[in-house]
């Protein structure tokens, strides 16, 4: 808790990168490291402390740490289920991560000035988190990309 403390005094971000962790735990534990579940487990607990604690916790992937067909909005179900409420999952993927890459005025939010990137699914993400793993709609940069909502 003392290295969370310090964070919080400096300000410093974290990009836990939860699923990549839960991804080859069980594999790598199989092949005679088990201590990969445990790296899991104690990144479980950092994790909800972290939250609590108000850390600045910044959505990530770790991309490539894990298989490209796996979904990538797998890590907000992880997320929360460490302890972080839905909306605040979210947050870590837009207004946080914009904040972390110092880019407010352009992104993390729906406003007029910003970039136009957005998702959609058909339920409420706030209910079930995992509706961000069924995105339906995609616009980027303006452009709409994926809309199965029809017109």
């Amino acid at each position: 808790e003392g290295l969370m403390n310090r964070m919080l005094k400096q300000g410093t971000y974290w990009c836990p990168t939860i699923y990549v962790g839960v991804y080859v735990a069980e594999g790598r534990a199989a092949a005679g490291a088990p201590i990969w579940l445990q790296m899991r487990d104690l990144e479980a607990k950092a994790f909800a402390i972290a939250v609590r604690k108000g850390v600045k916790i910044a959505y990530g992937t770790d991309a490539g740490g894990y298989a490209w067909t796996e979904n990538q909005a797998k890590e907000f179900a992880y997320m929360v289920r460490y302890g972080m409420p839905p909306m605040q999952a979210i947050q870590s993927a837009t207004i946080v991560a914009a904040d972390l890459l110092e880019k407010p005025n352009d992104m993390g939010a729906i406003e007029t000035g910003k970039y136009a990137d957005i998702v959609a699914t058909s339920g409420d993400p706030l209910k079930d988190i995992t509706e961000l793993e069924r995105v339906r709609f995609v616009m980027k940069g303006g452009e709409v990309f994926r809309n199965d909502f029809g017109k």
